[in-house]
């Protein structure tokens, strides 16, 4: 579905491809799927995204038409979610190889819920309050980006004549930035290559306001990094509470990792999740 949202030409053409078909084959369910769900929302009085969507009027006091908030939805369900299910994919990877890290993490989760009060309602579960508490889970979240941004680039364009890398750029001129090159750059991280989410501890991170840039940044930073973080903490906090991470049998770190649309390993995820 990933191939279809995020494609240019949003028709069938011949040639453009198998995979490229069977993605937009996954947009148009999801258009008719949200093109009934916006009617029956806009009934109701629902405080889930899909209801607030549906119910939210123009200036003059009407609401927006129906195609138009599915297609806002479609790219909510894309953006918000299969990035961060894509950084949950890589860290579980990540923490099969690295069970002293994946017993950290537990061990965190473990100690921030033994320390609620049991009689509350959610009292043995995360809680959105308990999230800036869960630093080793969210420098887990950062390192996960790092090596694998969920977004491997985005475009951006010259307002002014520069320099970069000692070439000449003339103004309006269209450049790529591409994290996957940026965050493993030796000169700026250590051992740029290796799996070590205490860096963000060092704050590695910090010798540029940019170094480590998954959500872009400046006036067009992503504003869902926030809820990234906690979707990320609020899953992984629930996987590792009662799952334990392992690769199969003979298999071991994915040997090949596909970054478009999003990343992930390309044959398959080789774990075995075993319930505490």
């Amino acid at each position: 579905m990933g191939d279809g949202t995020l494609a240019i030409i949003l028709r069938d053409w011949p040639g453009l491809g198998l995979v490229y078909r069977k993605g937009m084959n996954g947009r148009r369910y999801l258009d008719n799927f949200f093109n009934q769900l916006v009617p029956q929302r806009r009934e109701g009085e629902g405080t889930d995204m899909a209801s607030f969507f549906a119910r939210e009027t123009t200036e003059e006091g009407d609401v927006f038409p129906t195609d138009i908030v599915s297609k806002h939805l479609i790219f909510l369900l894309l953006a918000a979610h299969d990035t961060t299910t894509a950084a949950l994919t890589m860290a579980c990877c990540y923490l099969a190889e690295n069970k002293q890290w994946q017993d950290r993490i537990r061990e965190e989760v473990r100690t921030i819920v033994a320390a609620k009060d049991t009689d509350d309602a959610g009292g043995n579960r995360i809680g959105f309050d308990d999230l800036a508490t869960m630093v080793d889970t969210g420098n887990v979240f950062k390192e996960i980006e790092r090596l694998h941004p969920s977004v491997p680039a985005f475009m951006r364009r010259t307002v002014k004549e520069t320099e970069i890398g000692g070439y000449p750029i003339a103004a309006h001129t269209p450049i790529q930035v591409s994290p996957i090159y940026t965050h493993r750059m030796e000169e700026w991280w250590s051992d740029p290559h290796s799996f070590d989410p205490d860096r963000f501890k060092r704050e590695e991170h910090k010798q540029h306001p940019f170094l480590w840039s998954p959500f872009g940044g400046g006036a067009h930073k992503c504003i869902g990094i926030h809820f990234a973080d906690m979707l990320f903490k609020m899953v992984m906090a629930g996987l590792v509470m009662r799952y334990e991470f392992s690769f199969t049998d003979g298999q071991g770190f994915p040997d090949a990792i596909q970054h478009f649309p999003f990343p992930k390993p390309q044959n398959h995820l080789p774990l075995v999740l075993k319930k505490l």
